[in-house]
């Protein structure tokens, strides 16, 4: 099933981390659900094309009820005229082939009439109507009677033929062209509407659709039914794994040496794109160049940009997106502005510098294809290095006008030291890759202090092994917990002698409760230096984490100037994880300015706390759980206080922990009962048992547990509801928590059994 090769272009060895998504693909074809419609969405030659082409090629040699039909749209075939007898075509070759089992496809130039007399004589009459009556059209120089015709043709095939018409269309996006608008519209209809252009009452074939993915929203319309039915696949870049793997294979099999760190260096300058890693290789071939060392990467790299394979190929982009010499010179010089300006640029002040009236209109197209970032009216460039290259050496050599060397090349002494520090910055984003994930696991978890306390750490810890480490956090009696992190965002990365920071913003929620006053927002800086962090630097990270929040200033850990809290704008918590630690006067004043400080070390340790919590919530199950909920009146609590009493002795604690638990449970309903404000005048309690503990959560419907200060004793007459402090001295754990359903406490009691108990 494998090895038929009609459209694809990649043997399968190149066809890599793809499976998954061809078989999804296959999947949605008509015969399992029928009229659905698919969107291939995907960066820039991330090989959205092959799959479809590959798609196609399974699909015709399963030779099962489903015939595939592909159809590439092109800017040379946007006249509705001619792209309808091109498509019709398209649509009858492949059909026609198919039906024969024959795959060697006829060629979608011939003539209509040629294909009547390839149809099969069971397919004949029909197909030469569908034929006769779209010569017919084209003679009355009927263009709008020619797109329907050709649009509605899948739907004309399925009903004659009982087979299942499954489209694969690449380049859709080229439906967004004015010329194509009467197109768009009837091949929309055709994917919405059970009726096809009138022609037949069948239902339309299913639809695959790819191309660039920022058009796609101006694309498809607003359509109940297309979206009910819409599966959106998503094709993510390559495994560096799977790539270095190829690369490997692609040399040796072009008889080019090459050496691992190189292999690596080309999957990061290229980010992994296919193609580029392609032409790289077969022009080092081509030229009997070897890609043992950087410099000879490079070399090859340099010229294969500016006047080789990839250099045509940004050429012959930019001619599509902007045709002409004067706009293709625009364009040059939108993209050369905006990649040396290094920040986002108004969109009125480019379409100003470059004076051209077409400038707004090549701005969208521009980022339509994904060579620079449009967003709220402000422009970037994008991160693509291999494109920033290139428009870097066209913007000096036809816009500023720089002189060119008289040997070698300005770009190859540029990459020679990029590569260095492109390979440096390859740990780099590991780490904050563990970062990022670290963040997104924080869920109200309780963890030692310590591990955002450097001034504390580095005594105890430093010259520890990895596991005594562990062992030394799980007897760390303060901890810290941390907030609910709901989104992580970039801030930006950051440059100076000596040393990158990357900053990060991680925003959630503190007490389980979501509310305006209840966000928190984490301001983080993971800081690569090759010296421990100063007061400079720790200076210039402030001003910027200030600079990113919009306030004026910052206090203590958890407090904010009053007129923010007053606006219900949540709380600020700094963290500043150094590679290298801090000196000590910059530690001083971290602490000083009440900020989280961790090194390297702290931040692999947090990584493996939360792992360890996390198997023991999987793998700890309550031996037994219980449930009481009793009425908010006099001496009810005693009800609960017997019952915890019998739960714990059954659990074999001693008589001490028993009395601690039920004067704890007693402190706990009385507070519920007072503070709670709960409206249906009840408490409910769980009681959770395992091997090693008694958790029980004490829950009311109301606003508040407790007081908020939880120091202040009760006054009403007759009662003893002394407050959380009292209930933290008799417990080993006690947690409040704000929720959707009301206020909870949540007190933990530790069996300690002695010897002959185990």
């Amino acid at each position: 099933m494998k090895g038929v090769h009609l459209l694809s272009r990649l043997s399968e060895d190149e066809f890599l981390d793809r499976e998954s998504e061809l078989d999804r693909l296959c999947g949605a074809r008509p015969s399992a659900r029928a009229g659905r419609t698919a969107v291939v969405l995907g960066n820039p030659r991330v090989g959205k094309s092959e799959l479809l082409r590959k798609s196609y090629d399974r699909l015709f040699e399963a030779q099962s009820s489903v015939v595939p039909l592909f159809y590439s749209f092109s800017q040379t075939r946007m006249e509705p005229a001619r792209f309808a007898a091109d498509y019709l075509a398209h649509v009858l070759s492949q059909f026609i082939a198919f039906r024969d089992g024959n795959n060697r496809l006829p060629v979608s130039g011939e003539s209509l009439e040629a294909f009547s007399k390839s149809a099969s004589p069971h397919d004949y009459a029909w197909v030469k109507e569908l034929v006769d009556r779209f010569v017919e059209s084209r003679a009355a120089s009927d263009e709008e009677a020619m797109v329907r015709i050709a649009v509605s043709s899948p739907a004309l095939l399925e009903a004659n033929s009982g087979l299942s018409m499954f489209l694969l269309l690449d380049n859709a996006h080229l439906l967004l062209h004015e010329k194509m608008a009467f197109c768009r519209r009837e091949l929309l209809h055709s994917m919405t509407s059970p009726a096809a252009g009138g022609l037949s009452e069948s239902r339309a074939g299913s639809y695959v659709l790819s191309g660039l993915r920022r058009p796609f929203s101006r694309l498809l319309p607003a359509d109940e039914a297309l979206f009910d039915s819409l599966d959106v696949i998503r094709l993510k870049p390559i495994s560096e794994n799977a790539l270095e793997q190829l690369i490997k294979k692609r040399a040796a099999s072009l008889a080019v040496s090459i050496s691992d760190s190189t292999t690596e260096l080309m999957i990061q300058q290229l980010r992994g794109d296919l193609f580029f890693i392609r032409a790289i290789v077969a022009a080092a071939a081509s030229t009997g160049s070897s890609l043992k060392t950087f410099m000879e990467f490079e070399r090859v790299y340099t010229d294969e940009v500016l006047e080789g394979r990839i250099g045509g190929y940004m050429d012959a982009l930019l001619r599509e997106i902007a045709p002409g010499h004067d706009m293709q010179r625009t364009a040059i010089e939108i993209l050369g502005t905006i990649s040396e300006a290094r920040r986002p640029i108004p969109v009125n002040t480019i379409i100003d510098r470059v004076g051209d009236q077409g400038a707004e209109l090549l701005v969208q197209r521009l980022s339509d294809y994904e060579l620079l970032e449009l967003k709220a009216g402000l422009v970037t460039a994008t991160d693509e290095p291999v494109l920033s290259d290139y428009i870097r050496h066209r913007y000096r050599s036809e816009v500023t006008g720089r002189r060119r060397p008289i040997a070698g090349e300005e770009l190859l002494g540029e990459k020679l030291k990029h590569s260095y520090r492109l390979m440096m910055s390859r740990y780099n984003r590991a780490v904050e890759s563990q970062l990022v994930q670290l963040l997104t696991r924080f869920d109200f978890q309780n963890v030692p202090a310590v591990l955002f306390e450097h001034d504390k750490f580095a005594d105890p810890y430093d010259g520890a092994s990895r596991a005594n480490a562990r062992r030394m956090l799980d007897d760390e009696q303060s901890k810290i917990r941390l907030a609910q992190i709901v989104y992580v965002s970039d801030l930006g990365f950051h440059e100076r002698p000596g040393a990158t920071y990357r900053l990060l913003s991680a925003s959630g929620f503190d007490g389980g409760i979501y509310s305006e006053t209840n966000e928190t927002q984490w301001l983080i800086a993971l800081i690569n230096s090759r010296e421990p962090v100063g007061v400079d630097m720790l200076d210039e990270i402030d001003s910027r984490m200030i600079s990113a929040t919009g306030r004026g200033t910052f206090s203590t850990r958890y407090a904010l100037p009053p007129s923010h809290e007053a606006a219900g704008q949540g709380k600020i918590v700094r963290w500043l994880i150094s590679k290298e630690g801090f000196t000590a006067d910059a530690l001083e004043r971290v602490v000083d300015r009440g900020a989280h400080s961790s090194n390297y070390l702290q931040l692999d340790l947090l990584c493996d706390y939360l792992g360890k919590l996390d198997e023991q919530s999987s793998a700890v199950r309550p031996a037994s759980q219980f449930e009481l909920v009793i009425p908010i009146e006099d001496d009810s609590e005693l009800i609960a206080a017997r019952t915890v009493e019998q739960i714990a002795r059954a659990a074999d604690f001693d008589q001490q922990a028993i009395s601690q638990i039920k004067t704890a449970l007693i402190e706990a309903c009385l507070n519920a009962a007072e503070h709670g404000d709960s409206p249906d005048r009840k408490i409910y309690q769980r009681f959770s048992v395992t091997e090693d503990r008694l958790v029980i959560t004490v829950l009311n419907k109301g606003n508040q547990f407790a007081p908020v200060d939880d120091t202040v004793q009760s006054t009403s007459p007759g009662k003893r509801g002394r407050g959380l402090q009292i209930i933290r001295a008799l417990m080993d754990d006690c947690t409040f928590e704000r929720t959707d359903d009301g206020a909870s406490l949540v007190m933990t009691k530790f069996l300690k059994r002695t010897d002959t108990q185990q």
